[in-house]
């Protein structure tokens, strides 16, 4: 299960879905018509524009696996329907009420009581990211550069939370430890030091990525809507 929490397996897979039937087929075609005149003595004349042409359709094939290649790793479709799902005032009055809870019961996190729905609810979504992520709907590279910042905080204050949800049931919200650890993988990929890079935030950036995601709604707010539900 491991292998396919790497960027590099799901690279290969984008790799060779990116690959245009025709074109391959075309290209089977002629390195048969290629081989079967080499192996019949066909004039080296003839055979050179068999090779010509089989060169052209090689570097068609890569310019055309390149280019779907690209726009499969960066296509915005999903990132944006998230992107303001995430940003909606529904969903950040879930983040400030979820980010309050964490702050205040950041010690009794792996308690059987201690429970929010509120932060169910955010790891509901990024279980979804991850779904789509998993099954190459979303790349990565995408979602990392969306939704990193917050990936990474939240995953910093949640992780506790969320091991102790893992361990009544195992297969409870899976795909989050994936979708950070994939992530993850890419900000390795893209700082200069890799070596100074710290997968999970301190207790004192926990704590300020926490407070600003409570300001998204003040408290007085926040404790009016949880009343109200």
């Amino acid at each position: 299960m491991a292998l396919f929490k790497t960027v590099w397996v799901h690279r290969v897979r984008r790799s060779v879905a990116s690959g245009s039937p025709v074109l391959f087929a075309g290209g089977v075609a002629l390195a048969g018509l290629a081989v079967s005149g080499l192996s019949k003595g066909i004039p080296l004349d003839h055979m050179a524009v068999v090779w010509g042409v089989l060169a052209l359709w090689i570097m068609l094939l890569l310019l055309q696996m390149n280019a779907e290649y690209r726009r499969r790793t960066y296509d915005p479709t999903w990132v944006l329907r998230f992107s303001n799902e995430f940003d909606s005032d529904v969903m950040k009055r879930t983040r400030s009420r979820a980010s309050r809870f964490l702050k205040d019961n950041k010690e009794r996190l792996t308690a059987q009581t201690c429970a929010s729905p509120d932060v169910d609810d955010l790891l509901d979504f990024f279980e979804t990211l991850g779904f789509f992520m998993q099954g190459d709907q979303m790349t990565a590279e995408a979602i990392h550069h969306a939704f990193y910042y917050w990936i990474q905080g939240y995953y910093s204050a949640i992780e506790k939370y969320l091991k102790r949800a893992r361990e009544d049931e195992s297969t409870c919200w899976e795909f989050v430890e994936m979708l950070f650890d994939m992530t993850n993988q890419i900000e390795r990929e893209r700082v200069k030091n890799r070596h100074k890079v710290v997968a999970l935030l301190d207790d004192e950036e926990t704590e300020q990525f926490l407070k600003e995601e409570i300001a998204l709604q003040p408290a007085s707010s926040a404790s009016l809507n949880t009343e109200t539900n």
